[in-house]
């Protein structure tokens, strides 16, 4: 609850609740007063004097923004007992404009220095629990002579360890909560199958989000708990780290007890784990008039929750198991082959065990950990005899450059300190995971920043790994920045590409060189009118000596069906009546391999950026456009290289069951390099016009309606509208009778709402915002994609091994989908979240069931938060029962199909390629790339896959909350999905998002009254208008009237408001 320790304090600042330790602090005043704090901390006694910051606008400490300062803005709250609270709000704060609680001195130091106060007029300590990271022990504002962190164990030492496999040492990427509580690290290998804890930032030990770090194994939970039972805090302390657990994946769809401001929550879509990647509406303009696309919408993409969150490329996954009430992955036992339903849909050739579920992601049986890092590995570094854990002496490294040091770029505002230093700065960063960083003296904020016009600055800045040092509060940044100004999209975007490392840049000269070498090993034609925007025109072409060793398709009636504004076409389709009813099925890859030699430098280059980047007004490429958009893409009407995947089908959507004299199934499937031409350029409306029988049967050219099927997307001859029809339609009949297949027998649907900008005239403006459809062309792409990716997937575990490349999707958390079920389970709903099949069976009868589609929706929504996000492995490097894919309920999984956008696609091709040349060949390629080389790029992918997922949301934010600033929203329906002390998290379908709603937000309008349902457990509110009208209940799931709007400081974002109850349908 809010504490209400709110009267100001002079020269003397007592103790406050949640304090570590006692602190003395200089008051407002100036005088020096010291105070005993004893509140609830664990140490006692006396603390070292510290400084309390002027209470003002620029006041860095006073934690200073309305839209989080919650502690110090009480509402009127009453407990379920009707015990009345502080009715008044402290409207001293009311014109700060940061109230982000990063700084102050940090309730939760174990080395008893933490001042534990909580006054309102002083102190380091007002800050909540939650609210140690950033802000440290107590000391000056300087910060640097109070706290000591502990001193890193040697890198050799860990890497030997770890090599020994010493059970009290793991390695991972570190995670931490926004506003620097909590935090978690998941061990790449070893004996923890839960994450890490690492209560607070002594623990943490310097180490940021986003850090690969070595840590040490203090104790168990558990024995932290029976440690503290006597003053009851262990189980208290185990109830906060289940929360923080909840929130860490809920992200924005959290408990709402962070008073943060949350950031853009990773919408992962689980439906079919990569379909095929859709960008928007075929009206969505770039800012100057061109078309632009956006990055994986994949009509199903994985769940990059984070967690991307969950990640991950908030991406999304799919399917599930066999029976209801049963987890087929997770305690069935047995083989994949053994599976009935399996062997009709996939048909798996690999004996391989299903995931039993003791050994399921984060099993709550297991024992979880608390830890602290003892060493931080930098990121890659751009060259030097450095050492790394594939070279611990750093001895012979390439370009060797033994200065290099690893850094990390920053992107936030500038906010002043106070007191003695009010002349310095600290970058406080966009990211609330990050701790505040100290700039040099020399930084001062731009003049610019004085002239107004609206909104904050943006800057950005620099910290150089190993420069924290241990006795300092907060870590140095350098060559501090102004970028731009908040709510300028280019300076916005700007600022995303920088803060989420894709900022790319122009592709180098080297690069471009290999580009143009590669493009001209074919013919190339030349027009000597066309232009630069027509750059296909050139009329690139394979050599004949190209086509050797190549099957030839080029007759074959084969078309795209692609977003409208696509210039990178990467796949292609063609399918073939039988003569014994069945179907053959050609999906036909862009061979991207053909023009990236390995090692060349367009691939180093390919594999540095790993992914394309689709934003909302902009797309940034993994391959220079001669090779993405030309000689690649797999255009109408020109011959195009391409690396082909050919089945046989059943019309009912399932495998046919062939099999050789042999009894081998090694013809079932045909892979390799192929030549071919597509006879037309579809897009997702033409196609979905075809289906709905828009265009009718024997239909003259002449006489097509052009908005059903543009002239410039007919066929070519000899090929014709009939023969191009029929087949789109037999392609929809075969793909919807396996979807209808897969999901009554597995298959695992969660779509969130995906929203699309159309600009204005300006350019500069969006002018309109709207869900993105999914049309049954778009799910026609997907299952024919995600059978292509499996059949790979399944060639290279069969003919490569541990080489293979494959794409892994864990089980999801399970504190989180216990969190929803109980959720559900209050509205009256059943559902069991044991299997990825049995889940999606709960949510299809409660679809049946339900009667309000828009709880069913928020519930749907509810359940992508404790999705993990898929993942890129070396299958070497993993048991062959954790190679299997949850979402999609199939034992194998790669990505094949996009090799234009997604760097593991041209490894899988290389792969693939090895395995046709017989066992020679991949030996010869495992002299170029061993399992440990894969595995390391794949960890980099996994990296830039979840960096650019997390810029393409940053990118809808921004664009949104412009959008909003126009175009504000007075009332909109809004349902509530979590309730916390201080703030409830609402869901608004009308815009698609989630988002926290800050009660000091509304202090002028309503008093609080909390309580506590005893039956559920859950918190409740009532929001009693102080204009005397109605109150608002606010419990799970009920409707409010809601309000939108911009907020302009940075970051920024969507501000949401009560309105009222509501009263539509």
């Amino acid at each position: 609850m809010v504490d209400d320790s709110t009267k100001p304090s002079k020269g003397k600042v007592s103790g406050g609740r949640g304090g570590r330790g006692g602190g003395g602090g200089r008051g407002r005043g100036g005088g020096r007063g010291r105070g005993r704090g004893r509140g609830r901390g664990r140490g006692k006694g006396r603390g070292a004097a510290g400084r309390a910051r002027t209470h003002s606008n620029d006041d860095d400490d006073a934690g200073m923004d309305n839209n989080r300062q919650v502690q110090q803005v009480t509402p009127h709250y009453e407990d379920q007992n009707h015990n009345e609270r502080t009715a008044s709000f402290d409207n001293h704060n009311k014109n700060n404009n940061r109230n982000d609680h990063r700084e102050g001195n940090g309730n939760r130091n174990r080395n008893g220095n933490g001042n534990g106060n909580r006054n309102n007029n002083g102190g380091d300590g007002r800050i909540s629990n939650r609210r140690n990271y950033h802000s440290g022990n107590s000391g000056s504002s300087r910060g640097g002579s109070k706290i000591q962190y502990s001193e890193y164990a040697p890198l050799k030492e860990c890497l030997r360890r770890y090599a020994a496999r010493d059970k009290l040492i793991a390695r991972g990427k570190l995670r931490t909560n926004a506003g620097g509580g909590t935090s978690f690290v998941s061990c790449d290998r070893g004996a923890y199958g839960r994450d890490l804890i690492l209560d607070g930032e002594m623990p943490r030990n310097r180490a940021m989000d986003g850090d690969t770090v070595f840590v040490e194994i203090i104790c168990s939970v558990n024995d932290r708990n029976n440690n503290n039972s006597a003053t009851n805090r262990g189980e208290k302390k185990v109830d906060a780290v289940n929360k923080m657990k909840m929130e860490d994946f809920m992200q924005k769809m959290t408990l709402a007890d962070e008073d943060d401001h949350a950031a853009p929550r990773s919408r992962p879509s689980t439906n079919a784990d990569e379909g095929k990647d859709d960008p928007p509406p075929d009206n969505l303009k770039h800012k100057n008039g061109e078309d632009t696309q956006f990055e994986d919408y994949d009509v199903g993409e994985e769940v990059e929750s984070v967690g991307s969150s969950n990640a991950s490329e908030n991406e999304s996954g799919d399917e599930g198991s066999k029976e209801e009430g049963r987890s087929d992955q997770q305690e069935e036992g047995g083989t994949w082959q053994d599976d009935e339903v399996q062997r009709t849909l996939w048909d798996p050739v690999v004996s391989i065990p299903k995931r039993k579920k003791k050994q399921s992601a984060n099993n709550n049986d297991e024992e979880q950990f608390m830890c602290k890092v003892i060493h931080i590995v930098p990121p890659k570094m751009s060259g030097g005899d450095q050492p790394s854990e594939l070279n611990p002496s750093g001895k012979n490294q390439k370009n060797a450059n033994a200065n290099a040091k690893a850094k990390r770029t920053l992107v936030g505002s500038l906010m002043s300190m106070s007191g003695a230093n009010s002349n310095r700065y600290l970058l406080v960063p966009n990211s609330r995971s990050l701790p505040r960083f100290i700039c040099p003296a020399s930084v001062k904020p731009s003049s610019d920043s004085d002239s107004g016009g609206g909104g904050g600055w943006l800057y950005r800045a620099e910290y150089v790994y190993g420069t924290w040092q241990p006795s300092s509060k907060w870590p140095p940044c350098t060559n501090v920045k102004m970028m731009g100004q908040s709510c300028n999209i280019e300076d916005e975007t700007a600022a995303l590409l920088v803060e989420h490392d894709v900022d790319h840049g122009e592709f180098d000269a080297s690069v471009l060189q290999d580009v143009e070498n590669s493009v001209r090993s074919g013919r190339l034609g030349v027009d000597e009118t066309s232009s630069e925007s027509t750059a296909e025109d050139l009329g690139w072409a394979p050599t004949p000596e190209m086509y050797e060793g190549r099957r030839d398709y080029r007759n074959e009636r084969i078309f795209t069906i692609d977003p409208t504004t696509a210039k990178d076409l990467d796949d292609a389709l063609h399918i073939k009546p039988l003569s014994d009813g069945r179907v053959e099925i050609g999906v036909h890859i862009a061979d991207v391999s053909h023009f990236l030699a390995h090692g060349s430098n367009v691939d180093q280059e390919a594999s540095r950026r790993t992914t394309t980047v689709y934003l909302v007004d902009r797309v940034i490429p993994m391959l220079p456009r001669p090779l993405c958009e030309i000689a690649c893409s797999l255009n109408e009407n020109v011959e195009r290289l391409a690396f082909s995947c050919v089945w046989i089908m059943n019309r009912d959507g399932t495998m046919a069951q062939k099999r050789s004299k042999s009894g081998s199934k090694e013809n079932d499937v045909w892979y390799g390099r192929t030549v071919i031409k597509s006879c037309a350029r579809l897009d997702y409306a033409t196609a979905q016009n075809i289906i709905d029988g828009k265009v009718a049967h024997g239909e003259k050219v002449e006489n097509i309606d052009e908005s059903f099927w543009p002239k410039s997307r007919l066929p070519t001859a000899p090929h014709t509208i009939d023969g191009v029809a029929h087949d789109v339609r037999l392609m929809h009949s075969v793909a919807m009778a396996r979807r209808k297949l897969r999901f009554e027998n597995g298959a695992l649907a969660l779509n969130g709402i995906k929203l699309t900008f159309q600009m204005a005239e300006d350019g500069e403006t969006p002018a309109l915002c709207a869900p993105y459809p999914i049309r049954d062309s778009n799910r026609l792409i997907e299952e024919y994609m995600l059978m292509a990716n499996y059949l790979v997937a399944q060639r290279l575990i069969t003919h490569a091994g541990g080489l293979a490349l494959l794409r892994q999707h864990q089980p999801p958390l399970e504190l989180g989908m216990e969190k929803v079920i109980g959720m559900a389970k209050e509205k009256g709903f059943e559902i069991d979240g044991t299997s990825s099949k049995s889940l999606q069976e709960s949510l299809s009868r409660m679809a049946r069931e339900c009667n309000d589609t828009l709880t069913m929706q928020c519930i749907t929504e509810l359940f992508m938060a404790p999705m993990k996000p898929a993942e890129y492995i070396a299958a070497g490097g993993f048991d062959a029962e954790d190679w299997s894919h949850f979402a999609l309920n199939i034992p194998y999984y790669t990505h094949f199909t996009s090799p234009i956008r997604r760097y593991p696609d041209v490894l899988v091709h290389r792969l693939l390629q090895a395995t046709l040349g017989g066992p020679e060949a991949v030996s010869d390629y495992a002299t170029k790339q061993s399992q440990e080389e894969i595995q390391t790029i794949c960890t980099h992918c996994n990296d830039k896959r979840m960096k650019s997922k997390k810029a393409q949301e940053r990118s809808d934010r921004i664009f949104l909350s412009i959008f909003l600033k126009s175009n504000p929203i007075a009332s909109t329906l809004g349902v509530v999905v979590s309730i916390g002390e201080k703030a409830f998290t609402v869901f608004v379908p009308s815009i698609g998002i989630s988002g926290l709603v800050y009660l000091d937000k509304h202090q002028d309008t309503f008093n609080v009254r909390i309580l506590n349902n005893e039956k559920s457990k859950n918190r409740e509110m009532m929001l009693i208008p102080l204009d005397g009208s109605s109150p608002i209940d606010i419990k799970i799931f009920s409707k409010i009237s809601i309000g939108c709007y911009c907020k302009e400081e940075p970051p920024i974002d969507v501000t949401l408001k009560v309105v009222g109850s509501w009263n539509g349908s």
